[in-house]
């Protein structure tokens, strides 16, 4: 509202109707198009960046995040230890999370 109102009072110099319009009337054009400029970046280009910069922080975040890891292994039917259930794919999911076990920093990783 307080951008329309302000272009509104601002036309008439812009157009160069009433006293002294032609000193006036530059400034006038200046102050409209940075009212404009002003309404479309906080429309459209505010959004679009908090959107690029969310999505930065989640990758960011899933990257280095500790969380469990699936891998789906083919399933060896009949052989000792992997069950006789049997699913669509064939396959069995195993989940956990995967630790280092280097000697370098047991107390970071959780390795020993």
């Amino acid at each position: 509202m307080t951008t329309v109102a302000m272009g509104a009072s601002m036309l008439p110099i812009a157009l160069k109707i009433g006293a002294d319009a032609n000193f006036r009337a530059p400034m006038a054009i200046a102050v409209i198009g940075g009212l404009i400029t002003s309404t479309l970046l906080s429309l459209f280009y505010v959004p679009v960046m908090f959107t690029y910069v969310d999505d930065a922080k989640r990758w960011v975040v899933r990257m280095f995040s500790r969380k469990p890891v699936v891998i789906s292994l083919p399933r060896l039917r009949g052989r000792a230890g992997w069950g006789r259930s049997r699913a669509k794919s064939g396959r069995q999911r195993i989940t956990g999370v995967v630790r280092c076990r280097a000697p370098c920093c047991p107390s970071v990783h959780g390795g020993g």
